[in-house]
């Protein structure tokens, strides 16, 4: 098969797993794709096909549960994605192992996975992307570790980015749901209700059946905690007809005992007790076992109401007794549903004068509720310590973008985040300016090393400013030669302008703004030319953008054959401005306030002879 052959074939797959759910079959095609490259000679393209082939293959074996190995193949899809260099299957397996990292509840690693997901996606300008990452960032804050308000942050936050990408309807949906249930686990119904509602709309925009029950259960979940029992019972009967038209017996059990929730707090004990029985037949008949401790609780809780008439106080206990050894047994939220159920006993041993007991259980749930204080005490030093480090690694990505941005042009910088391993340019016409110190060599021998340093910052500082008032991108320094170039990276069809009146201002008379131990009396000689030059990035752990080619040796050679506080140009360079297109707004002075000074031929070291000049304000 061809690249494009298997690209298509790539596109079909996710086609199967993203729209119609058919994860198995596309499966089997992305080992299709990946069984092939193996039985190949490599060949230009096939990386990067075998690194989404990898990537989508591991997200795949997520969505069929298969997490072990997803979670096998996660580090290989990464580390192809890096060969690669394809940054947007990069940022997708960071984004799956800091998922697998969260289900191994290794929060601090799934949020620096997550962030660094998060940081390729915003220099790729991927918004689907960003918006999917911000919010499963903040459900690790809302439902892991309990901070719902910064959950809620990047929610909020994933929500304006996804509304603006068409294609992420159901990532909106997911997110508005998800900003509900902050909203309802902060007390804040009202809110939530807003959010529920709106999220039951984009399902039915979507056709989500089962989605559309679970938020009606939702709903119904929130109006039972603003005491609005009718409205409650209303989204819980929806509800109850969905799941049972797709026979999620799973649902309809949760609905059984919602709603025996609100027959016991409305006084229908006898129906409350029914509905409670209903749900732990289903939820048995399904081994869930979290759910029957649920359920059991509820029946217990039931039998200790003295305004039943059934009160029981053995029954209370029998049942109260079982919810607590089910919870028990159950890792993760076990014990905090379990806590409150040795109150409830306390209590019914109090009401049954059975002191001791009610002592023991009374003791129980203090142990409990401190042992699960402290547990939340822990996430929150580690939560703490998890922003700490991604302050710390904020920082330095921010200070690392800075120096480059410094060291390097703006765009050259984006270029190289956004990936980008060669950069060479070919630029057909550009000014090259070089700049020189005169009699810098005596200077140096009597200045002290600091005071030559001090001098050497003053001059070069100024020259940036007024290579960046008219447009010069500076190069780099060389001893005290100073080069600059107009017209790279950022093209400009008026290099030559620009280039004579920023080499024209660095000729003005301007004062040093410290004392020296000798006086100073600074000139400079100055050399232009235009030309082609191939500009690009040098080395691998310090990076440095240069120009290269005749054009820069030339300049070179105009300002070494230059005169002491004169520009020295060539003919090129004079033609150039000539034929330019009229000044940019980067340089203030009007092209008819310079003018030309004929030099004549001179024989230029390496060049031959050349007509030159030097150019002066016309005023001069």
């Amino acid at each position: 098969m061809t690249n494009a052959e298997l690209t298509t074939l790539l596109d079909q797959a996710e086609e199967l797993t993203i729209v119609q759910f058919n994860h198995e079959e596309a499966l089997q095609q992305f080992n299709t794709v990946l069984q092939y490259l193996d039985g190949t000679v490599s060949r230009e393209g096939s990386l990067r096909i075998r690194s989404r082939a990898l990537v989508w293959k591991c997200q795949t074996l997520w969505r069929l549960g298969r997490n072990e190995e997803a979670q096998e193949f996660a580090t290989t899809a990464l580390a192809v994605a890096l060969q690669s260099n394809y940054r947007e299957m990069e940022a997708k397996a960071l984004g799956l192992i800091g998922t697998f990292h969260m289900t191994n509840r290794d929060y601090v690693q799934a949020l620096a996975h997550m962030n660094k997901a998060l940081a390729l996606y915003e220099v790729l300008g991927n918004k689907a992307g960003q918006g999917r990452t911000l919010s499963n960032i903040g459900n690790i804050y809302a439902n892991i570790l309990l901070d719902f308000a910064t959950g809620l942050e990047y929610f909020i936050r994933a929500l304006s980015i996804l509304e603006s990408v068409k294609s992420e309807k159901e990532s909106v949906a997911i997110t508005t749901e998800k900003i509900g249930g902050v909203y309802f686990n902060l007390g804040y119904y009202d809110k939530a209700l807003e959010y529920q509602f709106k999220t039951q709309q984009l399902y039915i925009e979507l056709g989500h059946t089962r989605k559309i029950s679970s938020i009606n259960e939702d709903i119904g979940f929130t109006y039972f905690y603003l005491r609005s029992f009718e409205n409650a019972m209303e989204f819980y009967g929806k509800a109850l007809v969905d799941f049972e038209a797709v026979h999620d017996q799973s649902g309809v059990a949760r609905i059984y005992a919602n709603m025996g929730q609100i027959y016991k707090d409305t006084g229908a004990y006898e129906i409350s007790l029914e509905y409670f029985g209903k749900a732990v037949s289903i939820h048995e008949a399904l081994n869930d076992d979290f759910q029957i401790s649920y359920a059991l609780g509820c029946i217990g809780e039931l039998y200790s109401d003295p305004a039943f008439d059934g009160y029981s106080a053995e029954k209370a206990e029998e049942y109260l007794l079982r919810s607590i050894a089910l919870l028990q047994s159950h890792e993760g939220d076990g014990k905090i549903w379990a806590y409150p159920k040795y109150l409830l006993l306390a209590k019914l041993y109090k009401q049954e004068e059975q002191w001791k007991l009610h002592s023991e259980y009374y003791v129980k749930y203090h142990e409990a509720k401190d042992e699960i204080q402290n547990e939340a005490g822990k996430q929150q030093v580690q939560k703490h310590e998890m922003e700490r480090s991604f302050a710390v690694e904020r920082a330095l990505a921010e200070a690392t973008n800075e120096i480059l941005t410094n060291i390097l042009p703006p765009n050259i910088t984006k270029r190289l985040l956004n990936g980008e391993k060669k950069i060479a340019d070919t630029y057909d016409s550009v000014s090259v300016l070089f700049v020189d110190i005169v009699g810098f060599t005596k200077l140096s021998a009597l200045l002290p090393a600091y005071e030559l340093i001090d001098l050497l910052d003053i001059i070069f500082t100024r020259f940036d400013t007024i290579c960046k008032k008219h447009g010069l991108e500076k190069i780099k320094t060389i001893g005290d030669a100073y080069m600059a170039v107009c017209g790279a990276p950022v093209l400009c069809d008026n290099h030559a302008e620009c280039a004579a009146y920023a080499a024209l201002e660095m000729l003005e008379d301007w004062e040093l703004d410290r004392q020296f131990s000798i006086e100073i009396d600074l000139d400079f000689r100055i050399g232009v030319h235009t030309g082609s030059v191939v500009a690009g990035i040098i080395g691998e752990n310090k990076y440095s953008y240069d120009l290269w080619g005749d054009a820069v040796n030339t300049a070179s050679r105009m300002e070494s054959h230059g005169e002491a506080g004169k520009v020295h140009v060539s003919e090129e360079f004079k033609q150039a401005l000539q034929d330019g297109p009229g000044l940019s707004q980067a340089s203030p002075m009007s092209p008819m306030s310079l003018r030309f000074v004929e030099r004549g031929e001179l024989d230029i070291k390496g060049k031959g002879m050349m007509k030159t000049y030097f150019i002066e304000k016309a005023d001069r």
